[in-house]
């Protein structure tokens, strides 16, 4: 499909447009599972940052046990919230990619009901173009020939 932007310049649509059309509808969903992508990448960070806290701490033989089981519990709650964090995101993009594909398909369906028969037979792969002027030949006798 093309579209005009000026009345003497006609441009083709790009990817990314084509995709935003189809994506449009569930861009909530790809947004939030990209933030809670950003946030499960940080939260399996944080505990790097806590360890380092320890081993400084250590180094400098200023910690306690209770220190250390402290940070060791801010350690465990990162990563777990990373993991859920992970699983959320996972979810949403997944739901929100297969809702799209589904509606990619059944436009595509209501398209295919609306075209003649004949434009049917007459599409690629069944066919091929020829560099003659017969046209479109079928695959099968297009290699008797």
């Amino acid at each position: 499909m093309e579209r005009t932007i000026n009345p003497g310049k006609v441009r083709k649509r790009s990817t990314l447009s084509w995709i935003m059309e189809f994506a449009g509808s569930r861009r909530g969903s790809y947004v939030l599972s990209v933030l809670l992508a950003i946030l499960s990448v940080g939260s399996g960070f944080a505990p790097y940052i806590f360890m380092a806290k320890i081993v400084k701490g250590l180094l400098e033989r200023s910690v306690d046990f209770q220190y250390c089981l402290t940070q060791c519990l801010w350690m465990a709650l990162f990563f777990v919230m990373g993991r859920i964090f992970h699983a959320f995101s996972t979810t949403l993009s997944h739901k929100a990619t297969f809702e799209v594909l589904a509606n990619i398909r059944r436009r595509l369906t209501k398209k295919l009901a609306r075209m003649r028969l004949a434009m049917c037979w007459k599409s690629p792969p069944a066919l091929t173009r020829t560099s003659s002027w017969s046209g479109w030949i079928p695959l099968r006798q297009r290699w008797r020939t």
